[in-house]
């Protein structure tokens, strides 16, 4: 778990701590941008980059890292929790009993507030009847579709109370 730091120099603004039970993504996001660079996911960069030792096989490799499964419950302070800032939990190459482990932690850790994003709302859709009253999802909108006011009004249908929609953070290379 990852403590997110307020300075404004780095770090999620909008969650205390990050949180990765998993890792690793096969959407190879890839963006033409308005003046023709190419942008790529956030998450890809900094695992190609800063963190590169702990994606030994690839960024698109799926890493489960059942050591940090009961992490949450080692904060006694409420915090605001980002699953997967370096993941898709709902992404298709995550076995179900792994998405299960995680939402199930996320519902005994009821003090906190634990936030997704994901790519695959179908898939997070599945799992309506299993999602905590303590999570917040989001659907991830690839920019072109977002900037063009054609994002799907997916949200409206995630099974959680609290919900949102994202723009994909890029890195133009």
């Amino acid at each position: 778990m990852n403590k997110q730091q307020k300075n404004g120099s780095r770090g999620i603004e909008w969650c205390t701590h990050t949180w990765n039970p998993i890792s690793g993504c096969q959407h190879q996001c890839r963006w033409q941008m308005p003046d023709g660079n190419i942008a790529i996911c956030y998450a890809e960069a900094v695992a190609n980059g800063v963190a590169k030792d702990a994606y030994p096989h690839g960024f698109e490799h799926h890493y489960y890292n059942p050591e940090r499964i009961a992490e949450p419950r080692k904060l006694k302070r409420p915090a605001r929790i980002f699953i997967d800032s370096m993941s898709d939990l709902f992404g298709a190459w995550v076995p179900e009993q792994q998405i299960k482990s995680i939402l199930s932690i996320c519902a005994q850790c009821d003090w906190h507030t634990f936030l997704v994003l994901t790519k695959n709302a179908p898939r997070l859709l599945k799992f309506a009847d299993q999602c905590p009253d303590n999570l917040q999802a989001a659907y991830r909108c690839r920019p072109t579709l977002c900037w063009a006011s054609r994002c799907p009004a997916i949200s409206k249908n995630l099974c959680c109370a609290a919900r949102f929609k994202s723009l994909i953070p890029c890195r133009v290379t």
